[in-house]
C-alpha cells in the first residue's frame, strides 16, 4: 500500500459530494500526487453501489483525431485536418 506524508492511502482522495444533477467538484492538495498521475485513472465509489471515472487529458483543437469504427474494427470515418476551420475572429 502506497502510503502518502498524512499516513493515508496516496490514491485516497476524500469523499465527493454529488449534486442533484450528478455532478461532483473537488478541490484539493494531496502531497506526493500530482495531476500527471491521474491521468488515464479511473476512481470508484464502492458503496452502496458502484460508480467509476477516468480522468483523461483534453486535447487542443486539431490534437487529437477521431476515428468511428464498426464492431469489427473496419473504419468508417475519421477525422482529418480539413475539419479544423480557423476563425477569423
Amino acid at each position: 500500500m502506497n502510503r502518502g506524508t498524512d499516513g493515508e492511502q496516496l490514491g485516497d482522495l476524500g469523499t465527493l459530494d454529488v449534486t442533484e444533477n450528478g455532478e461532483a467538484y473537488f478541490s484539493n492538495i494531496k502531497k506526493k500526487l500530482r495531476v500527471p498521475d491521474l491521468i488515464g485513472r479511473s476512481i470508484v465509489k464502492s458503496d452502496p453501489g458502484v460508480t467509476a471515472a477516468v480522468f483523461a487529458r483534453s486535447a487542443g483543437v486539431g490534437e487529437n483525431y477521431k476515428k468511428i469504427c464498426t464492431c469489427n474494427g473496419t473504419t468508417i470515418w475519421e477525422s482529418s485536418d480539413r475539419d479544423f476551420v480557423l476563425s477569423k475572429v
